[in-house]
Parts: structure tokens; sequence; C-alpha cells
């Protein structure tokens, strides 16, 4: 496996990052991918799953993970991972959020996105089918300092666009348990 230097050098920072985007856009697979290269680094990685589908696919590639039943639930699970000082990964951080939109719920994920800027990590959400930005976004991207979104070229082929601290495009290939940056 050969990580993206820019990719790479985000981890290392230690700097929380949030990348968003629809289903099926390579969120997940991008999220092993930085697991993967936060262990490589000599990180501990804490992968907090709020979704089923998400937490079968870590396991399938063989990376622990721990499924957060509620947004409470996350939030405890992201401050362990950051009080032991791991780089945390939530895939889909607004998970809960999406369900129940409240003033309460956005107060939480501004607590797990504040924790985890503290000790480093990913936080990859969920755009809705019919908006362009993902909520609760504002609650997440304020600590945050790289942001993506990810699209899918066609198959197999994906786009992470970085949108801040500056524009940058990177093109990464799925093929079985194999990510490739173009």
């Amino acid at each position: 496996m050969r990580s993206h230097p820019y990719i790479e050098a985000i981890v290392k920072s230690r700097a929380l990052a949030f990348v968003y985007g629809p289903p099926g856009s390579g969120k997940t697979r991008l999220g092993l991918e930085v697991a993967r290269i936060a262990e490589a680094l000599g990180f501990g990685v804490s992968v907090i799953a709020t979704e089923a589908g998400t937490s079968l696919a870590y396991r399938a590639h063989k990376t622990e993970v721990n499924t957060a039943l509620s947004i409470d639930d996350m939030v405890m699970r992201v401050v362990r991972g950051a009080l032991r000082n791991e780089y945390v990964i939530v895939d889909t951080v607004n998970s809960y959020y999406r369900d129940s939109p409240t003033y309460e719920s956005r107060g939480l994920l501004a607590l797990a996105s504040a924790m985890m800027r503290l000790s480093g990590g990913l936080a990859l959400g969920q755009v809705s089918f019919d908006e362009q930005t993902a909520p609760g976004a504002a609650a997440v991207e304020k600590y945050a300092s790289t942001v993506g979104i990810t699209r899918r070229i066609s198959e197999g082929k994906y786009m992470l666009e970085i949108v801040k601290p500056s524009r940058k495009l990177l093109v990464y290939e799925i093929r079985g348990e194999e990510l490739s940056w173009l």
C-alpha cells in the first residue's frame, strides 16, 4: 500500500479532518485507508461506526471497530479514544444528528468534534439525498483543519475534493481490497 503524501501529512498532523459525501462515494473506504496510515505511523486508532453496514465494512477489512448505538454513545466513545490519545475515526459522525437535529444533538456533535480535534481524527459525514451539504456540518467544520467532499466518478473511481484549507483534488480507485491513488 502506497499512501498519498497529502493524506499522510493530514494524519501525521493529528488535526481533525472532516470528509462528507453521498452514499456510495467512497467515504468508508477512505476511512479504512486513513486507519491503516495512522496505524503505520504508530498511532493507536479508535474506529467508531454509527451504522450497522459501516461496521460490517470495517470488520470485513479486518479493522477493529466499535459500534455506537446512540449519539450519547458515540460521544462517549470519542471522548474515551481522545483521552487515550488515539487517532479517532467516526463513520458516520452525523448519523444520529440526521435522525434528530436538535439543539442538544448539535451540541453533542460539536463536543465530539472538539475532542477529536485534540487527539486527531477523521469525521466522515453523509449528505442528505436532496442536499449538497451534510446535516450538522457546521458543528463539525469549525473544529476541522481539513474539510473534503467525496464523489463517485465512475465504477471504482472516486474523487476527494479538499475545500479547506485550500482547494485540492485527489482521485482514488478501489479494486478489491486495494485503494490506489491516481
